[in-house]
């Protein structure tokens, strides 16, 4: 008797241990419905996050024959949506900015819209590896004055064309709620530069029209709401 109940004792207690990495696996996955259990290690369909993503580095910059250096970044919100586990499609919307270093006026403010994909591959502990690809379109406003108190001379402008951004870096969940990433990108603009307006006396004259080209070498980072 005594026999069998420690026999019955000892598979029950074994049944415990071996369902609880199986319930602990299913914590790990964040879902839409989810707990905050453990470390997430992977995200599942239907989780989405709302967030903002900033970004910023180095452009090198092509308008027609002339280039340049010029410090500038984007900022803005994005949404989220994960199409399967551990892959999100991506929708941003952003303010754009340029800046050349001179001694008078030589700046670009606009937007861009992108839509991309990006990955989720764990490390544990709540971190992935965080790779991403977006593609997308640019709106911006140029405006040139070598002297910066002087307003009659200037070259004013429109920039417009296609956007792609690339990336690979690292995201962390520190909870179900929550969520963080940094990640070295580049960001390609390819367009034209139209509407040129060029003064020297105070009365614009049209301008030549021109390509458009910008590469940049930034970093980027970023916090989501995630639900």
């Amino acid at each position: 008797m005594k026999s069998s109940s420690f026999f019955a004792g000892a598979l029950a207690l074994c049944s415990v241990v071996l369902a609880l990495p199986t319930r602990e696996a299913h914590a790990d996955m964040l879902t839409p419905s989810g707990n905050s259990s453990g470390a997430i290690t992977g995200i599942g369909k239907g989780v989405k996050e709302l967030g903002i993503e900033t970004n910023f580095g180095v452009a090198y910059d092509k308008i027609g024959d002339s280039s340049a250096l010029r410090v500038g970044g984007i900022v803005g919100p994005t949404f989220r949506y994960f199409l399967v586990d551990n892959l999100s499609l991506g929708v941003n919307a952003s303010f754009l900015y340029r800046r050349a270093q001179s001694t008078g006026v030589d700046g670009t403010l606009g937007g861009l819209g992108t839509i991309g994909v990006d990955y989720h591959a764990s490390l544990g502990g709540g971190m992935f590896f965080y790779p991403g690809l977006s593609v997308g379109g640019f709106y911006g406003k140029r405006e040139i004055r070598p002297d910066a108190k002087d307003l009659t001379k200037f070259t004013k402008s429109s920039t417009y064309g296609g956007a792609a951004r690339i990336g690979m870096g690292l995201a962390f969940y520190p909870s179900r709620s929550f969520s963080l990433f940094a990640r070295p990108e580049a960001l390609v603009l390819i367009g034209k530069n139209g509407g040129v307006e060029v003064s020297t006396t105070g009365s614009s004259v049209p301008g030549k029209d021109g390509f458009y080209a910008s590469v940049d070498a930034s970093f980027a980072v970023g916090m989501s709401y995630v639900f």
